[in-house]
């Protein structure tokens, strides 16, 4: 099963976002990559061999953790963001 370019898209998002978790287009980002684990798993749903299906299995997993960072990446630096501009108030 080819999963190489949709894994490649899904790092390069993942990895923008981690780089510029600010960014104005970040919560586009994250819709795409909160996105990918549905559509891997309607990958997985075509009729795989039983090793092709524990492979989606863990990419499924890896790309759910992925979105997972991603959207804890965006809170903190939104978070830490917010906490410098009260702080220069006080």
């Amino acid at each position: 099963m080819a999963v190489f370019y949709p894994i490649s898209a899904i790092w390069t998002i993942f990895c923008s976002v981690l780089f510029k978790p600010l960014d104005p287009d970040v919560d586009k980002d994250l819709e795409l990559l909160n996105a990918a684990p549905l559509l891997i798993k309607e990958m997985r749903l075509r009729r795989l061999a039983r090793d092709e299906m524990a492979h989606m299995k863990m990419v499924d997993d890896f790309v759910t953790e992925l979105a997972r960072l991603a959207n804890r990446a965006v809170v903190k630096a939104r978070q830490e963001q917010e906490g410098g501009i009260l702080a220069d108030f006080f």
